[in-house]
């Protein structure tokens, strides 16, 4: 049970990396 506990946190940490990912790719797409 203890392992499906650790599961959300994380997913919620590849979902910030993932925006943070895009948010670099977009900056990068508006500097070229």
């Amino acid at each position: 049970m203890r392992k499906s506990s650790k599961l959300p946190k994380l997913n919620d940490f590849a979902r910030i990396s993932y925006l943070l990912l895009l948010d670099n790719i977009l900056t990068q797409n508006v500097h070229t």
